[in-house]
């Protein structure tokens, strides 16, 4: 079964206000019913990476 999504991808940083900036963006973002939107990271944010995101 295919799954779809958006994975937003952004530069990590460890500046914890710039992961809150892009976190509250992407949860301002109105989907689809059932269409599930993510935010990533290329670095520095544990947990949150791109192949987190596609486990996600």
């Amino acid at each position: 079964m295919n799954q779809y999504g958006v994975l937003v991808i952004s530069h990590g940083s460890r500046d914890e206000g710039w992961v809150e900036l892009v976190n509250d963006a992407v949860d301002a973002v109105i989907m689809p019913t059932g269409v599930p939107i993510y935010a990533s990271y290329l670095e520095l944010v544990e947990g949150r990476l791109i192949q987190d995101g596609i486990y996600h």
